[in-house]
């Protein structure tokens, strides 16, 4: 990087875009971001089309920047995510004439064309650095969606982006967001911006609570536990044999959990002081019937999206799998889950190769994976959002890189 890119990206410390033109990539990120991050649906029918419309205009925009997408060895970055999202697809289409529900393979298209799209954007804006703007972009869009979520949430109990985890999940990537951008821009910490980051997370608790989200409150304190175990133990928390380990046992977890809940000290610990049923709500059993599915299509699953009506043929009215890793293992066999736990150990690695100029930035951002990826053992928390976050972390983590030894 330039001396003279340095001096801009410097001179744009806490300013944000709006005094700025306002170039053609700014409104790709944004709708990139939309794609994957928002879906109105629910309560906008008509969104849909919006959202195909959305998915058009990037694709377009990423043909024409193609060249400088791929150009170097940045291809090589979209090796496993094609391979993943290729063994879903082709599992979907195997299967787009079985099911009632829904069509796997339009599903899985537009989910993971959304999410191929993302990874694209977040590279072009790398390669012309642009990350900076990329940030603003997406932190500003996020805000008027949180703002917009939380106004509906309070005032008519409309749950605007989609159910209650959607709602939790989107606050904590808004702090993710909030802290990249404060650490990218200006490094040194002041009382503001903690007061800001601590009323951010009071904000998500309530809106967790105002939900009825349990599972979001838990994400919060594990997305914080891990962040200040990332401050202390930074080469374990960055490692990528830990998070492969971590993913790996959030699986195995659905294997052991009815051993474990003959134990009477987990029993007692699961109905006194987590308030739960001894099931885990209902799970057990779902954890029992789960194996007998997976292994009826092992290598390349069922295809995207189609869980329940898989599983209840298993299990009259299980919803999913309840485990993150075994959802994505019955859409797209083990193939799938291989290709997962390829991708975090890649990312992962080169994260580690960069903890000493990576920071906060970077730490919020793992910290965010793992606590997905902790929760992933009784939900399915590896949604487009997820697999979103993981690959801009790699791009992140190269930037913060480049800019902190540029400025050397």
């Amino acid at each position: 990087m330039s001396s003279r890119e340095v001096n801009v990206m410097q001179s744009s410390q806490g300013i944000g875009i709006m005094n700025k033109p306002i170039k053609a990539d700014m409104w790709v990120y944004a709708l990139s971001f939309l794609t994957v991050f928002l879906d109105l649906s629910s309560v906008i029918p008509v969104y849909t089309y919006v959202h195909y419309l959305m998915l058009l205009i990037v694709g377009v925009f990423i043909y024409l920047k193609l060249p400088i997408i791929i150009s170097g060895k940045n291809w090589m970055s979209f090796a496993p995510w094609m391979v993943f999202i290729i063994g879903i697809v082709v599992s979907s289409f195997l299967s787009k004439d079985i099911y009632i529900s829904r069509n796997p393979l339009l599903a899985a298209i537009v989910a993971l064309g959304g999410l191929l799209e993302f990874i694209a954007v977040i590279n072009y804006a790398f390669k012309k650095n642009r990350i900076p703007t990329a940030l603003n972009v997406f932190c500003i869009t996020a805000l008027i969606i949180l703002l917009c979520t939380d106004i509906a949430v309070y005032l008519t109990d409309v749950y605007l982006i989609g159910n209650k985890f959607r709602i939790a999940y989107f606050h904590m990537l808004f702090i993710v967001l909030f802290v990249i951008r404060k650490t990218f821009f200006d490094s040194k910490k002041n009382i503001i911006d903690q007061i800001l980051f601590a009323g951010l997370i009071v904000l998500t608790i309530a809106v967790c609570v105002r939900v009825d989200c349990a599972t979001g409150i838990n994400a919060m304190i594990l997305m914080i536990g891990w962040f200040f175990l990332g401050r202390a133990l930074p080469s374990f928390v960055y490692s990528p044999i830990t998070v492969c380990v971590a993913a790996v046992f959030s699986y195995v977890f659905m294997y052991i959990a009815t051993s474990l809940s003959h134990i009477s000290f987990v029993t007692d610990y699961i109905v006194n002081t987590l308030h739960r049923d001894a099931t885990l709500t209902g799970r057990l059993p779902i954890f029992e019937v789960v194996p007998r599915a997976l292994s009826q299509k092992p290598i390349l699953g069922y295809g995207y999206g189609i869980s329940y009506e898989v599983l209840d043929y298993f299990l009259k009215g299980a919803p999913d799998t309840q485990n993150a890793l075994a959802e994505w293992i019955l859409y797209g066999g083990y193939v799938a889950a291989i290709m997962i736990i390829l991708i975090l150990a890649l990312n992962f690695k080169v994260v580690s190769s960069h903890t000493l100029t990576n920071g906060d930035a970077v730490l919020i951002c793992v910290a965010f994976i793992y606590a997905f990826i902790c929760i992933g053992t009784i939900e399915i928390s590896y949604g487009i959002d997820f697999f979103a976050v993981l690959a801009f972390l790699r791009v992140l983590s190269i930037s913060s890189s480049q800019r902190e030894g540029a400025m050397r």
